[in-house]
């Protein structure tokens, strides 16, 4: 046998390396699957409502100024509406909501849930839930809020839903698996 047969084939290094190679490519490959399962785009959308409260809620302490949530549920979205200027207060009043037009320059970028994942609906009270339009909420800087439960969906699978919850007195969110009606939201005159 000569010596260039002998040396013929591939070294256990050389497997090694590649058997590495593929392990890691899988890896991340399983990993970028992850986010087009349902569920993991369901919990994806909550965490990404909830973070958005929290915002409202830390931006109108830290200003001392009202901030608003709102809820485009027709088209899946939602905004945060800035306070008004010190202008916008001395021209309009410092009270009530703002119409559109004038909501249009101070709201931040429109942010969409996740793909495949809608708004089921938006409780206020329990005889107050809305499925449509766009509903606007208010924050105040004081660190009330109001007594939300936001519900989302799958599209494709109607049975899997989340419940964002939004405490009205700590203004805390919190999470949960299914279609849940919240404690906090009551049948309480306003």
């Amino acid at each position: 046998m000569s010596s260039r047969a002998a040396r013929s084939g591939f070294t256990l290094i050389e497997m090694m390396i590649v058997v590495a190679i593929i392990g890691i490519v899988l890896v991340a490959l399983v990993g970028t699957m992850d986010d087009l399962t349902p569920y993991t785009r369901l919990a994806s959308g909550a965490r990404e409502v909830a973070s958005a409260i929290r915002f409202v809620t830390s931006e109108a302490a830290a200003s001392g100024k009202t901030h608003w949530l709102t809820f485009d549920m027709d088209d899946d979205k939602y905004w945060v509406v800035l306070p008004r200027t010190e202008k916008e207060v001395e021209l309009y009043g410092s009270k009530g909501f703002s119409t559109q037009e004038k909501d249009d320059d101070r709201r931040l970028p429109a942010r969409e849930l996740p793909s495949g994942v809608v708004f089921e609906d938006v409780m206020y009270s329990t005889t107050d839930v809305r499925t449509k339009a766009k509903l606007k909420y208010e924050f105040a800087p004081l660190g009330f809020a109001p007594p939300l439960t936001i519900h989302i969906r799958d599209e494709e699978d109607e049975t899997l839903k989340m419940t964002v919850f939004v405490n009205p007195v700590t203004a805390e969110t919190s999470i949960e698996e299914d279609y849940k009606k919240s404690s906090f939201v009551t049948d309480a005159p306003r």
